[in-house]
């Protein structure tokens, strides 16, 4: 019997005419943009991600018009929070195994990531990991158009969060008070 941890999974994300904050929540046998990005190809022309290791230069642009050496962005994984602005509305499909642990390097400010859990988390649960390290978390649904972000504030009342728990296939900014690492465990 094969364990449940490194069956491959298909899943289907569908995705909205403009910007999308996403994450690609499985192990990819190629990390190469055009191939984990094969399925929507020609419905979108750009995509960013933010690397916080590098702060004098932390955007990562990756523009389909654009020659290739003008595009700095060339891989994602299942650690990375992606903007994917769509030109039409489409589904990406994403293949790949399921990652037992992922371990994604947070560092002091801004941070955008994935979530490769299977399942959604409370957020105290999900981030357990850095507990006390974090103080604010935003979310960018785009399926809820008329109130796409989510956010998390540590020091804020229960009632003044609209984002209670952290799932797969969206995009996260973390604000780390340190850097830290954080461990998603399935």
């Amino acid at each position: 019997m094969n364990n449940p941890q490194t069956i491959n999974v298909t899943l289907l994300l569908p995705l909205q005419t403009g910007w999308n904050l996403i994450s690609i929540p499985r192990d990819q046998a190629d990390t190469a943009i055009t191939t984990v990005l094969s399925s929507i190809s020609g419905s979108y022309d750009l995509v960013y991600a933010y690397d916080a290791s590098d702060p004098t230069n932390p955007w990562r642009k990756y523009n389909v018009n654009a020659p290739p050496y003008s595009n700095n962005l060339s891989q994602i994984n299942e650690t990375m929070g992606v903007w994917v602005h769509m030109t039409t509305e489409g589904t990406l499909t994403v293949a790949g195994s399921i990652p037992p642990t992922t371990s994604i390097q947070l560092y002091q400010g801004w941070n955008l990531v994935g979530y490769p859990g299977i399942q959604a988390k409370a957020i105290s649960e999900a981030l357990s990991s850095i507990a006390d390290k974090y103080t604010l978390i935003y979310a960018y649904d785009a399926s809820n158009p008329a109130d796409p972000w989510k956010k998390y504030n540590v020091g804020a009342p229960a009632w003044a969060n609209n984002l209670s728990e952290v799932r797969s296939r969206l995009g996260y900014w973390i604000l780390a008070t340190e850097n830290c690492v954080l461990t998603i465990n399935n």
